[in-house]
Formats: structure tokens, sequence, C-alpha cells
């Protein structure tokens, strides 16, 4: 079995554990939609697979749409329905990377942040921004943007303490220069970093 299949089988399994360990369980209408939001997730995805990049973006957009809506379904408090993405372009006008969003009234991006914790946009980000913040993007930027791009970080709370490891790409470091210094200027542009220590 490849890993897109075995992606699938993952995510049809935890379908059936939050049955019993999610919302699910209070209220046959979360069900029957997480049912059919999940069926939609997979059937889009699959066919934004197969098209062409005219049509793509759309399936994968609907695809990610019915994500959301199985996620509240399963885990948002409620009101846990939504009926639009709750963000909106700030200026179209601007190139892709520098183009803005912000949040707008209660919609899937809010009910999704709440239902898996994350935190919220309290204020207008561009799409570079939000394009270098995809870990599974990393080493990629958007064209034209001047963010940072995604490091890969892996964490570790085993000895008590807060600590971290973090993937450079070998191209972030030049041969020859001092290479704590070097780390120490690249994190500098991750305000999530500060303060962090790197142990020499």
């Amino acid at each position: 079995m490849d890993e897109t299949s075995m992606t699938w089988f993952r995510l049809r399994q935890r379908r059936v554990s939050l049955l019993t360990k999610s919302k699910l369980s209070e209220s046959a209408a979360r069900q029957k939609t997480f049912a059919a939001a999940m069926i939609q997730f997979e059937e889009l995805m699959k066919a934004a697979k197969i098209s062409t990049c005219a049509t793509r973006p759309l399936n994968l957009y609907y695809s990610l749409a019915q994500a959301g809506m199985a996620i509240a379904a399963a885990r948002a408090p409620d009101p846990w329905s939504f009926n639009s993405h709750g963000l909106k372009v700030v200026d179209t006008r601007a190139d892709l990377s520098d183009m803005q969003v912000r949040t707008e009234g209660t919609g899937a991006f809010q009910k999704v942040a709440t239902a898996t914790g994350s935190p919220g946009v309290a204020e207008p980000v561009s799409l570079g921004a939000l394009w270098a913040s995809l870990p599974d993007l990393l080493g990629a930027q958007a064209p034209g943007s001047t963010a940072p791009i995604a490091l890969d970080l892996l964490g570790d709370l085993t000895s008590g303490v807060p600590r971290a490891s973090l993937f450079v790409p070998a191209g972030m470091i030049e041969h020859g220069v001092d290479v704590p210094r070097r780390v120490y200027e690249i994190i500098a542009e991750y305000p999530g970093a500060a303060g962090a220590q790197i142990p020499v």
C-alpha cells in the first residue's frame, strides 16, 4: 500500500473512533454532517489529483472546506456549523505574496481554529507569510515573497526542559561561516523563536 492510500486508510480509521470520542455522539446532525463532509473531502481531493490546473484549485478549495466542516462537526462547540470561510482579501491589487487577508465574521476559519485549539489571526496577514508558515512547503517561498521560509522543528520534552531540534536547509548556511552565529541570525527572522538559546 502506498503512502497516499495509507493516509486515506488512517483517516477512515479515525472517522470510526471519533464517533465515540468527540461531540459527534451528542448529535445526529453532527454525525450526518461529519459523514457527508468526509466523503466529499476525499472525493474532491481525488478529483483534484486528476484535474487540470484550470479546475484543480476549485476542487482543492471545496475539499478543504468540507474537511473544515467535518472538524467543526466533530470538535467545535455549539453553534458548530458555518456558511462562510471567515476570511476576506484586503487588497486584490497587490502582488500575490503581498495580498493580505483578515478575518471576517464567524466562518470556517474561526470554527476550525477553535475546534483545534489553534490561535486566530488578530490583524491582516500577507499570503506570502501564510505560505511561508506551511510546514509541508519547507524551503519553498511564494513568488515575490520576502517572508522567511518554514523551518523543520522537532520538539523534545523528555528531559523536562523544552528543547527542539531545528533543521535549517543547507543553502541557508554558507560554507566557512560561524555556524552558531549564522543560525542566530536566521532565527532572528522568526518572532516566535525570540529568546531561543543554541547549545554550542
